[in-house]
């Protein structure tokens, strides 16, 4: 269940229903330290922080973001680390500000992924999607 209403936060920011990731925020953040890990709270960061690029805050999302990668950096929340990683070029692009270091961090995300991958039947989707990811 609260894999759902964590899921459900990022479809409330995906579809700009701000207000209702407003009244569902805080539960779901407290619920997911409870129940799953006690800094997956990150995940509920990471989304404010989309939010407030959507409603080009910049700086406050920078700020955020800048707060919660370290944390990200230290735990086994992969896929989350690598959307903050990609937020955090779009956001230095956007301030006009250089997204190098964000880029190698995704690059090096790639490699683990790509080393994973052996001779996975995913050579084309692969490509494809490192392809998109490099050239952020």
């Amino acid at each position: 269940e609260i894999s759902a209403r964590a899921l459900q936060l990022s479809l409330f920011v995906t579809r700009k229903e701000y207000d209702l990731f407003d009244a569902k925020r805080d539960a779901v953040g407290s619920a997911l330290v409870e129940r799953s890990h006690a800094k997956s709270f990150v995940w509920v960061d990471y989304l404010q922080s989309l939010r407030l690029y959507q409603e080009n805050r910049l700086e406050e999302s920078l700020r955020l973001l800048e707060q919660t990668l370290p944390v990200l950096g230290q735990l086994e929340f992969f896929w989350i680390h690598m959307r903050a990683q990609r937020l955090y070029v779009d956001l230095l692009k956007a301030l006009g500000r250089d997204p190098a270091n964000p880029r190698a961090k995704l690059a090096e995300m790639l490699n683990i992924i790509e080393t994973g991958l052996g001779d996975a039947p995913l050579q084309e989707e692969w490509a494809a999607f490192s392809k998109r990811i490099r050239t952020l």
